[in-house]
């Protein structure tokens, strides 16, 4: 190898990724600091990253390519071409994950490689640019007045959950009744209402969960366990 063929491990800029968006260094378009949840998606990804080169019994690393030959060019296209595939491969048949899912995790990819090249200054190629972040367009399910209703006072169906899927069906009715989704739910707390009798569930009770839709990517991508634990415990 060339001595001008510098290599940096992934795992560590990642780090470097991470700790640069809690500190504020790196902003949103607007200004602003990355939220919460966003850091939560970043580390998230680390753990993604750190369990698959674990798997494989490989470290990820960027070849910088200042001054490189065609033949450099070409291997690292491969070199990410075949991460690609076996990634994709990790996500959706060791996981378990779908497309939206799958597809937000290689967009804060395309992010990280954005940040090296440009906040970084480093020569990291635009093979990423390659990645593909599928969208499952999903059919909504409509839910008939007769069916809420149902939820709402049947005392029967209602004793047969356990206390978590209890919570978790109130919070489900309480946002059909209001309008919200679950990523603005869980962002109420109790100074959110303006009345004093709402039931089925008491609103402070929600774990807060902030998201910034001005960001450059939207922070709803959250680890499956993250999501169980802030819903239905």
């Amino acid at each position: 190898m060339k001595k001008n063929a510098v290599q940096v491990l992934v795992v560590d800029y990642f780090q470097q990724f991470i700790r640069a968006t809690i500190s504020g260094k790196r902003l949103t378009a607007a200004g602003k600091k990355m939220s919460t949840g966003t850091i939560k998606n970043y580390e998230y990804v680390q753990k993604m990253l750190l369990e698959f080169e674990s798997k494989k019994q490989i470290s990820l690393r960027v070849q910088l390519l200042n001054r490189a030959s065609l033949k450099t060019f070409q291997k690292e296209k491969n070199y990410w071409k075949r991460f690609y595939l076996q990634f994709s491969n990790f996500l959706y048949r060791e996981k378990g994950y779908y497309d939206n899912y799958a597809g937000g995790i290689f967009k804060i990819l395309k992010t990280f490689f954005n940040y090296l090249q440009y906040e970084k200054g480093l020569s990291v190629g635009n093979y990423y640019k390659t990645f593909k972040t599928p969208q499952q367009v999903l059919a909504p399910v409509v839910l008939e007045p007769a069916q809420l209703q149902f939820l709402i006072s049947n005392k029967a169906f209602e004793a047969s959950l356990c206390p978590c899927l209890a919570r978790a069906k109130d919070i489900f009715v309480f946002g059909c009744t209001i309008a919200l989704r679950v990523s603005d739910l869980m962002k109420l707390d109790g100074k959110s209402s303006q009345c004093d009798h709402l039931n089925p569930i008491e609103v402070d009770q929600l774990n807060p969960v902030q998201t910034d839709r001005s960001e450059e990517h939207t922070s709803e991508l959250q680890s499956p366990e993250a999501i169980s634990y802030a819903v239905f415990c």
